[in-house]
């Protein structure tokens, strides 16, 4: 095995490691947010972090189809994490915001987010965090490139 394919084996080897450390802790935070899955986690927290937002809003940042989300956003509401209403600007586009059980959950994963954080970030000095960060971003963007 040549140096190259050994790095290429390597690197692999640690984006799966990343990706299942990443869905382990996706997955606890489904558990303490209310038994939500990943989907219904994502809405909750763009919408806790943006208040009130329209559901074509959910859609561009999931870059998921808006009839998927109407029905997640049905469950949420049923469940009580999501609350619709009107806008006040046009009576004709309707809101959601977090309900009783999504602000319950959002504030879970906040608590949940800020200690993971706290967590990796120990591992690395203050030198090397804007560096990690940008390196995080880099291999987002090759990824999806």
């Amino acid at each position: 095995m040549s140096a190259k394919d050994d790095k290429m084996n390597k690197f692999i080897s640690a984006i799966f490691s990343l990706t299942s450390a990443i869905k382990c802790e996706s997955e606890h935070c489904c558990k303490i947010c209310g038994a939500i899955n990943e989907k219904e986690l994502m809405i909750v927290a763009f919408v806790g972090d943006n208040k009130s937002v329209k559901m074509s809003e959910i859609a561009d940042y999931l870059k998921a189809p808006l009839s998927t989300l109407t029905s997640i956003a049905d469950k949420l509401v049923a469940n009580k994490f999501l609350v619709r209403h009107n806008s006040d600007e046009d009576r004709r586009v309707v809101k959601v915001a977090l309900g009783e059980k999504g602000l319950e959950s959002y504030k879970a994963f906040l608590t949940r987010k800020k200690s993971m954080t706290k967590k990796v970030l120990s591992h690395f000095s203050e030198e090397e965090h804007n560096t990690l960060i940008n390196h995080i971003n880099k291999l987002a963007a090759a990824i999806v490139s």
